[in-house]
């Protein structure tokens, strides 16, 4: 679910990618939070973004965890709100889409597959798997709830926030 980008993009992308900025030279670090900056204008740009991400981002009503502020509008205030470090998340998520482990995304393809008409049907399944696959990682249950949200959002399914939070209230 990864967007195509450019040479020029992939480049910056790559290079952008520096997660460990804490122990980066000032002056690199600067010149990774310019670049992630560069790449989040070029995409908006050219229209790369799906607009499922993009409202996930902008629109309040996507953000599940916060009733008054949208995603973008925690950064909005900033002076460079795309080099805010926190923000690498969400060029994340715009360029690579939801981060779902492929064990777990190929079991909820395969589910989905077998109710092409009534996703809604496929639920009970999914959510066995969720179950499943967090009894490995149950430190993980919180981010996996949100990465399965925007999973869902993308399929276009009105269970988006079912999903969610029936991931979150898991016991650990």
């Amino acid at each position: 679910m990864k967007i195509t980008l450019t040479k020029e993009e992939q480049k910056m992308w790559e290079l952008a990618l520096d997660k460990d900025l804490e122990n980066t030279s000032s002056e690199k670090y600067k010149e990774i939070l310019l670049l992630r900056e560069k790449l989040m204008k070029s995409l908006l740009k050219k229209g790369l973004i799906p607009e499922i991400r993009l409202n996930y981002f902008f629109d309040l009503q996507y953000n599940l965890s916060n009733t008054k502020k949208s995603r973008y509008e925690n950064f909005k205030n900033l002076e460079v709100p795309y080099q805010h470090p926190h923000f690498y998340k969400y060029l994340t998520y715009f360029v690579e889409g939801p981060c779902i482990p492929n064990e777990l995304l190929n079991t909820i393809n395969e589910i989905r597959k077998k109710y092409p008409y009534y996703p809604s049907d496929s639920l009970d399944e999914v959510k066995k798997a969720v179950r499943s696959y967090l009894k490995n990682d149950p430190k993980n249950k919180s981010n996996l709830a949100e990465e399965l949200y925007k999973l869902y959002l993308e399929f276009g399914d009105s269970n988006a926030e079912l999903i969610r939070k029936y991931t979150m209230n898991l016991p650990r």
